[in-house]
């Protein structure tokens, strides 16, 4: 067979250019991901790299990773583990950038750096994608170095998933002035950990006022403190964060797979709530970075408040003569003729007049002196009124 001198320094050639490649490329010995990685978790996810440099030595080179979708880097987390000093200058938290300023030829370096998952990390994995992180090097001129060896890592995402079941409200059906317990159930369901999560009673306003909640009233009856609740018009929500969670399942401070508590607390009737039947939607919802991941809902929960207003009848007696400048008894009865109380009661009174001293606004004579009386239940009160 006949082989050409042109072919022969051809591939002479080719395989030297292979092999001065290969010499120069960096090799990444290994690159390790912690998985899987939880959404939402604020110390994220630990990921270890180790690589060794080519047969040229290297100032200013950069390594970038290119993360999953929805994975972000954990700023300030990256630590030198070998050889040379790796910092992290991540301006895009979703492709961080490492900077090797001196990087001896055919020299170890190993590093390692946290990264989280966010919202996006969910719904990437709930719509069935899958994770992997890319490395890349560069020279100080920018140009793009041949790597050997492993440049890819896959891996997992986990994320939590809140419920709320077995809500109910007793008495279900209250008057303007009274109080029912609300109790409920709130679950994780899945193998993401939450240290923070959000609930909220959601009604309109002008309605309820809330007081007392706890946490497992049945057993450990911890009391939330008021600095974890704040209220919205009539919507109350409560911040779970770690001093609370400590209270729920092993007391970790995470709520965890299949940790559950009964969340329960007073609903008040506001005195001039009127007649109707109040659903409330209930959400507990959790997410990270501002953006919310998941959001459970129960709108069941509802409280049938009576027709109970109270009817107040008004009458008067006088007495005679009514002359001028001679005192007359005026007997004003106010009367409640229902069983439920009325508050903030005002009577005013006042000869009608168009003198002078007629205020048009009140509609009442304003010349005195005048002296009342109250009496209620038989306790009689006195008082002079001012000119």
């Amino acid at each position: 067979m006949k082989v050409s001198w042109y072919n022969v320094v051809f591939l002479w050639i080719s395989a030297l250019f292979l092999l001065v490649n290969t010499i120069n490329a960096q090799l990444v010995n290994s690159f390790t991901s912690e998985s899987p990685a939880i959404t939402c978790q604020p110390n994220g996810a630990e990921t270890v790299v180790t690589i060794t440099n080519g047969a040229t030595a290297l100032t200013n080179a950069t390594i970038t990773i290119q993360l999953g979708v929805g994975i972000q880097m954990v700023p300030t987390s990256t630590q030198s583990l070998q050889g040379p000093a790796v910092v992290g200058t991540a301006v895009n938290l979703n492709a961080p950038n490492f900077t090797v300023a001196s990087w001896p030829a055919n020299t170890t370096l190993k590093f390692s750096f946290r990264k989280k998952a966010i919202c996006a990390a969910r719904a990437q994995k709930i719509s069935g994608g899958g994770f992997q992180d890319v490395i890349s090097i560069k020279n100080s001129s920018g140009t793009t170095l041949s790597i050997l060896g492993t440049k890819t890592v896959n891996y997992d995402v986990i994320y939590a998933s809140l419920s709320i079941t077995s809500a109910s409200t007793s008495p279900v059906s209250i008057n303007p002035g009274q109080t029912a317990t609300r109790s409920m159930t709130i679950s994780n369901g899945s193998f993401g950990q939450l240290e923070e999560f959000l609930f909220a009673d959601i009604t309109s306003a002008g309605k309820f006022t809330y007081s007392d909640f706890r946490i497992n009233p049945a057993n450990t009856n911890i009391s939330i403190p008021v600095s974890a609740i704040s209220t919205s018009g009539d919507s109350v929500k409560v911040a779970f964060n770690k001093a609370l969670i400590k209270f729920i399942g092993d007391g970790d401070e995470a709520f965890e797979l299949n940790e559950n508590f009964v969340l329960q607390y007073k609903i008040t009737v506001n005195p001039c709530c009127p007649a109707s039947t109040v659903t409330s939607k209930l959400i507990a919802q959790w997410g990270c970075d501002g953006q919310i991941c998941q959001t459970a809902t129960d709108n069941t929960p509802s409280i049938s408040v009576t027709s109970v207003q109270p009817t107040l009848t008004f009458s008067t007696r006088t007495t005679t003569p009514r002359c001028f400048d001679t005192p007359a008894k005026q007997t004003i009865v106010v009367a409640n003729t229902t069983a439920y109380a009325a508050t903030n009661v005002k009577v005013q009174f006042g000869t009608v007049n168009s003198s002078p001293n007629f205020d048009n606004a009140q509609q009442l004579y304003l010349a005195g002196p005048y002296s009342y009386r109250i009496k209620n239940f038989g306790t009689p009160k006195r008082r002079r009124l001012p000119n």
